[in-house]
């Protein structure tokens, strides 16, 4: 026990009978009389690799006869023509008693000689290849494809050059560029994450012999040539021949589609394959392939799959689109009304219509990017990658992505008690030992030897557990099955060591406990050939097969009815205690008796009641499930007392709660089950068809259901479950395969933290929504008033683009990544139907966008007529000159005047003055005449003064309403800003500061995205953005108007609260 420790894996101590099987005491030599020590000194390559220098290594075989050994597995010539397993493991260098050399040298050539065991996996996206992803969205690509005529124009036309129009296509292209980027990023780190996140959860501890020391390794270090060990519910992670099993079955269901489970045995069946489980029994056996040459790793080969959407990914898709398709019907009516409106005003068409036209288009393709909410999927990824990182420092490993999601809603949670609700590190409290009732554990030298030694060989060979000395020599350490370890401690107290015992064992059969049998056994050959049974299991059940006791002086009793009745009774007390029991027995095995059915007739010599402390944090765990609306069930293997007792204990069975049997359970059709289960709290004595049973009947009444489960045989119950939570500690691989989420620590209350993380991401996710919709529905209503009421586009395609930058990553970082709160637990699951948007939030997002669009709505058709107010934003007269300056400058004051040197025109240019004067329709307006007045050469003076009248004017309008923009633009984002904060709470809670400190991303998103704000008001880059800077009493208003929203919000919830608490008190209101 005080062994020096392997370097690259834990030290297992060797001797258990499911591991090591029927070992005796040999040397550790290869077949053939190869020593251990002499491995590799048969040189037959040289190798050098790994900067390991020259590495010898004596293998007389080679990568490409094993595959010709793999591939023909259903022929067992193969394997006979190459000498059978003894050879192989002789061509391989190992023992088969003692493994190969535990050291890196070793390990590292035969990894170069037959491969890793890694598996090829898709090869994952460069950040290059998810940024060319993000342009293949066919609107993105419109928009390009609009800035691209834009910028051509605006280079290739001289006019179009002067004024400087090419700048807005290259802008466009910066944003589009800068929105890709982010995307492409969010994308990579979100695979980086989950990619993590899968070598975990397939990289499994398995056991190895090396260098003659059982030690656990991770999977992907075994190499060929190791003898590996496995037993009930292990999975096999190599391909091998078996060197010695003990009723080893093996499920091959996933590799052949058999559903029948193999007999494994050397000479009839003894090939084993990656991926397949052990059902049965136990063995070891020698790897021959790993990783890709595997046939597992073939067929994966073929296999590379995309990560599916969870289910609330698909329903924010859907809504995703519904919001994209009003987004689209508006963005194409805007464009019409755009169109026909700069027609109706301008007559002709040119090279500047063509500009125009190409503004619209690509402000309508705009509307649709701001419209299409990205950010939903984005912030069910962020969300999800985040919580999962957190929840495995929570000691939730989650498997499938899904899992995070359904274990917020789940109303039901089936738990088991051992190592779940309590410690799962057993101690003897008492014990009844041939024919004397201990109220404690008696001490070993006051035990009768003759009962020690039966007790002993019992006990440490019918057994499959470790203890194990940590580096302080103090701790002892529990491996494999507690309830075992309590019975070794036991032993270990009275100063007999079981090692020994279990090392120089004759094993000649091995029954193994499994939760249908509640039992194990285990029949060995002593030195003078006598056969002894030794079994152990639940005491009820051992005492139906005991016919006989083992009295106080050693004599054999028989057990009659009476006797039988004072056990039973024994049993029932120490269970009502709260204590496991078990019943220790024995007896004589003839030579002709079938082994098979040895399982009878025994003797009692000892029964103990063993207790699991609960563990400290169960009772509240349990409580808080309680007021979460969660409803919590125990199903154990434990008896009806026992299991009762731990019930109260913890919280779950209390009231008129129902605790029922197993057979009990089982005994009763469907329709006698359904009414009792809302009342149905503990399941005593319980098999895993009885959680298989009891998980399919809440499902089929709408609950969302979560089940815990370790062994093998609870596969189907974790499978059929909304939620199969497996142990980390205790857990089998095959129940970890099942399973969606591993609780590493076997804890109860880690399973509660899931259920507050899936809570969280839930309520993240509907954050999110209020904030999205609302700046969606504001951003297109006021984009639509705008147009058809002939103001144009408030907000420009760059400004359109910086608020959807702010939507779809900026605010999905923010919100999808607040820290989970307690208050969660206080709400009632919100199930597999709940809506994602719920009546609250509607009135929010309704509330804040009704003030935000009003707000904007005003800047933008009353504050201009507020001089007084904002004399910034006066529009100027329509003309500086008034109408008699302008006849002067045209050089004309009578009519004589312009028909001077003409007379034989005098009628006519008479008319031609009238019709002239006629053109003229306002001081910065005049209509184009006929061909006869254009030939008049005042037309042509007073046509050019005014155009300048005309150039003026607009260059004036154009400043006023850009500074007017600017600030509604401004506005628009503050206001976004500070609905964000509002967003944080959305149940109602008054104080939406509270945990700000908590979620630094969120501080960080709200920082970063005001400095961006000022840098793009207040610097050179306002000019591609179409804005100027603002004034300080502007920037006082922006950022006023954006708190208001905070009041607004709380006086909402007001309302909302104080409607709700009297529609509650009028429901207690007597009638």
């Amino acid at each position: 026990m005080g062994q020096e420790k392997p370097k690259d894996g834990k030290e297992v101590d060797v001797g258990g009978v499911g591991r090591s099987l029927s070992r005796k005491t040999r040397k550790t030599s290869m077949p053939g009389g190869l020593q251990i020590k002499e491995l590799g000194a048969v040189v037959k390559r040289r190798l050098s690799s790994f900067g390991l220098g020259n590495v010898e290594i004596g293998f007389s075989t080679n990568p490409d006869e094993i595959e010709r050994l793999n591939e023909n597995r259903g022929q067992k010539e193969v394997l006979k023509e190459l000498g059978g397993i003894d050879a192989m493991l002789e061509k391989l260098c190992v023992s088969g008693e003692a493994g190969i050399p535990h050291d890196m040298v070793n390990t590292r050539a035969r990894q170069n000689m037959f491969g890793s065991n890694i598996y090829k996996e898709k090869p994952p996206k460069s950040l290059w290849s998810l940024i060319t992803e993000q342009f293949e969205d066919q609107v993105l690509q419109l928009l390009m494809f609009a800035a691209l005529i834009s910028t051509v124009l605006g280079v290739a036309v001289e006019e179009q050059r002067h004024e400087g129009a090419y700048v807005d296509g290259i802008a466009i292209w910066v944003a589009v560029v800068c929105v890709s980027m982010v995307g492409a990023v969010n994308n990579y780190q979100k695979e980086k994450q989950f990619r993590n996140i899968n070598q975990q959860r397939d990289a499994i501890d398995v056991t190895v012999l090396r260098s003659g020391k059982e030690m656990t390794v991770p999977s992907y270090q075994i190499v060929v040539g190791d003898i590996m060990l496995v037993d009930t519910g292990d999975k096999l992670v190599a391909d091998g021949l078996l060197v010695l099993g003990n009723d080893l079955i093996i499920d091959e269901s996933s590799l052949t589609g058999e559903s029948e489970p193999m007999m494994k045995d050397r000479v009839k069946e003894p090939f084993v394959w990656t991926g397949t489980q052990v059902s049965e029994g136990s063995g070891k056996f020698l790897v021959t392939a790993v990783g890709e040459r595997s046939e597992w790793g073939k067929t994966m080969a073929m296999i590379v799959g995309e990560n599916e959407e969870t289910p609330l990914q698909e329903k924010l898709g859907e809504l995703a689109i519904l919001i994209g398709k009003i987004g689209t019907v508006v963005a194409a009516a805007c464009f019409i009304v755009l169109v026909a409106s700069h027609f109706s005003k301008n007559s002709g068409f040119g090279i500047s219509d063509i500009n125009h036209i190409l503004e619209f288009f690509i402000f309508a393709i705009t509307i649709i990017v701001v419209a299409v909410p990205e950010g939903l999927p984005l912030a069910v990824t962020i969300s999800l990658a985040y919580s999962m990182m957190k929840m495995m420092k929570d000691n939730n490993f989650v498997r499938v992505l899904e899992a995070c999601e359904t274990m917020g809603g789940a109303t039901a949670i089936c738990s088991d008690k051992t190592g779940t609700l309590t410690e799962n590190r057993m101690t003897v409290i008492k014990c009844w030992l041939a024919g004397v009732l201990h109220e404690e554990v008696p001490k070993g030298d006051t035990i009768d030897p003759m009962l020690k030694d039966i007790l002993a060989d019992g006990i440490s060979i019918n057994s499959k557990a470790h203890l194990l000395l940590k580096e302080d020599q103090e701790t002892i350490q529990f491996i494999g099955n507690r309830t075992e370890c309590a019975l070794l401690m036991m032993l270990r107290n009275w100063g007999t060591e079981y090692k020994p015992i279990r090392k120089t064992a004759d094993v000649a059969k091995l029954f193994q406990f499994t939760s249908e049998r509640k039992m194990s056994s285990v029949v060995i050959k002593k030195a003078s050939g006598k056969l002894v049974l030794y079994s152990k299991g639940a005491a009820e059940i051992l005492l139906r097969k005991s016919v006989s006791i083992l009295g106080a002086n050693n004599e054999i009793l028989p057990l009659d009815d009476e006797q039988r009745k004072k056990f039973e009774d024994l049993i029932d007390g120490l269970a009502s205690n709260g204590l496991r029991t078990l019943c220790l027995c024995y007896r004589n095995v003839n030579e002709s008796e079938d082994l098979e059915l040895v399982e009878r007739d025994l003797i009692l010599a000892g029964i103990v009641g063993i207790k699991d402390p609960l563990r400290r944090e169960t009772a509240d765990a349990v409580a808080k499930c309680k007021a979460a609306g969660i409803t919590v069930r125990m199903v154990t293997g434990d008896n009806l007392k026992t299991a009762k007792h731990i019930g109260e204990e913890c919280g779950i069975f209390f009231g008129d709660g129902i605790c029922l049997e197993g057979q009990d359970f089982r005994a009763m059709s469907e329709e006698e089950l359904i009414p009792m289960l809302p009342k149905l709290q503990v399941l005593a004595r319980s098999s895993p068809s009885d959680k298989l049973i009891l998980v399919r009947l809440l499902k089929k009444q709408g609950e969302v259901v979560a089940v815990t489960g370790d062994g093998t045989n609870d596969a189907p119950a974790l499978k059929e479950s909304n939620v199969g939570l497996s142990m980390g500690k205790t857990g089998t691989e095959v129940a970890k395969e099942a399973s969606d989420i591993v609780i590493l620590d076997d804890n109860f209350s880690s399973i509660v933290k899931s259920v507050l993380w899936g809570r969280s991401i839930f309520r993240n996710i509907r954050k999110f929504l209020v904030f999205q919709v609302t700046i969606n529905l504001v951003a297109l209503a006021l984009s639509f008033v705008a147009v058809i009421s002939q103001k144009g586009m408030p907000l420009t395609v760059l400004q359109l683009l910086w608020v959807n930058l702010i939507m779809d990553s900026m605010a999905a970082l923010a919100l999808a990544t607040e820290q989970p709160t307690q208050d969660l637990l206080l709400d009632k699951p919100h199930g597999r139907d709940e809506p994602l948007v719920s009546d609250t939030m509607t009135v929010h997002i309704v509330v804040q966008g009704m003030y935000q669009l009003a707000v904007l709505l005003f800047i933008l058709f009353a504050l201009q007529e507020m001089h007084d107010v904002a004399p910034q934003y006066k529009l100027p007269l329509k003309c500086k000159l008034p109408m008699s300056d302008v006849m002067t400058t045209a050089g004309y004051t009578q009519y004589t005047n312009f028909c001077a040197g003409q007379e034989e025109w005098n009628q006519q240019c008479l008319e031609l003055n009238t019709n002239f004067l006629q053109y003229i329709q306002s001081p910065c307006k005049i209509d184009e005449p006929d061909k006869e007045v254009l030939k008049v050469p005042e037309y042509t003076v007073t046509k050019s003064v005014f155009d300048h009248q005309k150039d003026e004017y607009d260059k004036e309008h154009g400043k006023v309403e850009r500074q007017l923009y600017s600030f509604l633009f401004n506005t628009f984002i503050f206001m976004q800003v500070f609905n964000e904060i509002n967003a944080r709470k959305i149940a109602n809670e008054y104080n939406i500061f509270e945990g700000f400190f908590d979620s630094p991303i969120f501080a960080c998103v709200l920082v970063f995205t005001i400095v961006i704000q000022v840098i793009i008001m207040e610097t050179v880059i306002a000019d591609f953005f179409e804005l100027r800077s603002l004034c300080l009493e502007e920037w006082i208003g922006s950022i006023a108007i954006g708190i208001a929203s905070l009041p607004i919000g709380f006086l909402t919830k007001f309302v909302m609260r104080t409607i709700e608490g009297n529609k509650k008190k009028a429901k207690v209101q007597p009638i």
